[in-house]
């Protein structure tokens, strides 16, 4: 595992962390079917408040996946201050596989939910993660991406969010980071967008720009995941 990784992860573990690792149970999404994937529960029964971060919705965007995998293998998460944790670190194994957004044979997972229980493979797969997210009764869903934003030569990260937000401090203090873009609207057919119209659940998605170096791009979901989560729970927005 790269060093600067583990001093950039350890950020959010520090957070996360209290005096003792919280139980890990791997489960999984699909089984048996081609899109199976692995994601694990970090105290979510015993959790006042429940998050989701998922990675790999489009199997091009690798970050993400490098970064959840990377707390995993440090099993650094525990139930301070009540938190349970969700993590899907590949939500679309195929397209991850393939390197791609999403292959010719399946459709575009974030742009098929709230998907259907009876459907195309992706319609189905879409469905299941909306399922999780209702058994698991969770509060909050992060979904880590990337994009090529520049403006005037700058390489943007952005943050979008399903909802708008009263609360324009809370904003502020996200732009406050350095190399930012807030979008106000998530785009109807992701996860983030549905979770809101259907489940009346605060999402946000995270868009690291792959034009800047891996390092940054998982200190830039570090940071902004920390603040969310403080944010969060401090009833800020």
């Amino acid at each position: 595992m790269h060093r600067k990784v583990i001093k950039i992860t350890i950020i959010l573990m520090a957070f996360l962390s209290g005096c003792n690792n919280g139980d890990i149970v791997e489960r999984e999404l699909q089984p048996g079917k081609r899109l199976s994937t692995s994601y694990y529960d970090y105290n979510i029964d015993n959790a006042n408040y429940r998050i989701m971060i998922l990675a790999g919705v489009h199997g091009n965007e690798r970050s993400g996946v490098y970064y959840l995998n990377n707390l995993i293998e440090e099993k650094k998460f525990s139930n301070r201050k009540g938190i349970g944790f969700l993590i899907i670190p590949i939500a679309n194994s195929e397209a991850y596989k393939e390197n791609m957004r999403y292959p010719y044979y399946l459709n575009d997972l974030n742009r098929n939910f709230p998907g259907k229980s009876k459907g195309t493979e992706t319609q189905e797969l879409a469905y299941e993660i909306m399922e999780i997210i209702r058994d698991n009764e969770i509060d909050l869903v992060i979904d880590l991406h990337e994009w090529n934003l520049k403006d005037k030569d700058i390489n943007l990260n952005g943050v979008i969010i399903n909802k708008f937000l009263e609360n324009r401090e809370f904003i502020r203090k996200i732009t406050g980071l350095e190399n930012i873009v807030v979008e106000e609207q998530a785009i109807e057919g992701s996860l983030i967008y549905s979770i809101a119209d259907e489940l009346n659940i605060d999402g946000f998605i995270l868009e690291a720009n792959q034009a800047i170096d891996r390092e940054a791009r998982i200190k830039f979901y570090d940071d902004v995941i920390k603040l969310i989560i403080e944010e969060k729970l401090n009833g800020n927005y």
